[in-house]
């Protein structure tokens, strides 16, 4: 049986040790990593700040969010529109470099189909951006850390804050958009097309099950060339100038 003084010796050291168990563990969970999605979803709200003509009827036509599915290094974004007839999508096999865009008025369904060979003919639409990758600053944004920097806008030689995360995984995510030099997510960002100037920022992350079919471009969709598909939508964003 141990004397009193090293029962006390014993107890003390016993504590330390169990105290010192907990902390490290507290520490442990702490500085834990965040988990990294693969498979989900986000959603966009978008505006448009350089947009003079709010009160103007066009602007309800605009499409005000954006939801972005991706899975298996494939992603969709639709635009969702005020009135349910019209869609604009755009589905990317990030690994093959492959892209369908499409465009849906009423009974008009039209698609057409881009790789990392003819993209160029889409991307020419649009300002080009360069980023500088010197971080303004890191930051938490929707639980994720994300970094955010600038990029360099050859439209009015300007300048947009954006922020990015690389704890959405999908590869490649960039190939077909004029952010093609970024590898990570975006999820605060502008962009301008045929001078509509439209901000997207993510307001919600949800790490839900994707199906396979949302990649999957239904049958009742008519293709058309290029330079037809992208004469319809500029049609369409011209109205809004």
């Amino acid at each position: 049986m141990l004397n009193p003084s090293l029962k006390a010796i014993y107890f003390k050291i016993t504590s330390i040790l169990i105290y010192t168990c907990i902390g490290m563990l507290i520490v442990s969970c702490n500085s834990k990593e965040p988990k990294v999605i693969t498979e989900g979803t986000i959603e966009y709200e978008i505006s448009y700040p350089e947009y003079k003509k709010k009160d103007n009827s066009f602007y309800n036509l605009l499409p005000k969010k954006m939801i972005t599915s991706f899975k298996h290094n494939c992603y969709k974004n639709e635009f969702i529109f005020n009135n349910e007839s019209f869609k604009l999508q755009v589905i990317s096999l990030c690994d093959e470099k492959k892209t369908k865009l499409s465009i849906c008025a009423g009974n008009s369904k039209k698609y057409t189909e881009l790789d990392s060979n003819s993209i160029y003919q889409l991307l020419n639409e649009f300002p080009k951006y360069t980023p500088i990758f010197q971080p303004l600053d890191s930051i938490v944004y929707l639980g994720k850390p994300c970094v955010r920097y600038k990029v360099n806008c050859s439209k009015k030689d300007t300048s947009y804050p954006i922020v990015t995360t690389k704890y959405i995984s999908i590869h490649n995510v960039n190939w077909c958009t004029p952010f093609n030099q970024i590898e990570d997510v975006m999820l605060d960002y502008q962009l301008s097309q045929y001078d509509l100037e439209m901000k997207l920022k993510a307001i919600k992350i949800n790490n839900v099950s994707v199906d396979d079919e949302t990649f999957i471009l239904t049958e009742d969709y008519e293709y058309q060339e290029i330079k037809q598909y992208l004469d319809q939508i500029e049609f369409y964003f011209m109205i809004f100038k």
